[in-house]
């Protein structure tokens, strides 16, 4: 979650502690709504393992994606 902390601090000027605040809120929100696939797949990418980031978020957009099939 560092990373996307970060680069929303570089872009906007907010303070860290309140971005990190909105983002936990964001986040927690999300893994609520979404289906649990998907949920896990953000738990994973939060982690913060850089190496896994890019497959980690290819499985949640195809987890999406998949939401929207046949509709």
């Amino acid at each position: 979650m560092n990373n996307i902390v970060q680069a929303i601090v570089t872009q906007t000027g907010l303070p860290e502690d309140t971005v990190r605040s909105v983002v936990t809120a964001a986040m927690a929100h999300l893994k609520e709504k979404l289906p649990a696939p998907i949920s896990a797949a953000l738990d994973s990418y939060l982690v913060d393992h850089n190496d896994a980031s890019a497959d980690i978020m290819n499985q949640v957009t195809d987890g999406i994606g998949s939401l929207f099939k046949g509709t």
